[in-house]
């Protein structure tokens, strides 16, 4: 892979991870004010201003991420053999 693909490849991968994160938080909050809220109408309109605020977020990311910053992924896992008497176990760390 060149170093532009490996670029754009530790690039993404670094937006999806961000994404997720900000996503599964926002859905979290959802829940809640859901619960808090109640009210079918009023919670409906809460969220939409919450979804706007996460979507602008990640927006914001991706753009800053794109324009200012070069990135590159690192694995940092390791293989771990485990091996006793009689049994291989393999994991990663």
């Amino acid at each position: 892979m060149d170093n532009r693909k490996v670029k754009d490849w530790s690039q993404a991968k670094l937006q999806d991870f961000i994404k997720g994160s900000i996503t599964k938080m926002f859905e979290g909050m959802l829940d809640f004010s859901e619960v808090a809220v109640g009210e079918e109408k009023r919670y409906k309109a809460l969220r939409s201003k919450i979804l706007r605020l996460a979507n602008d977020a990640i927006r914001n990311i991706n753009s800053e991420i794109d324009n200012n910053y070069n990135v590159s992924y690192t694995n940092i896992n390791e293989d771990i053999v485990k091996v006793g008497q009689g049994q291989v176990e393999r994991r990663s760390k």
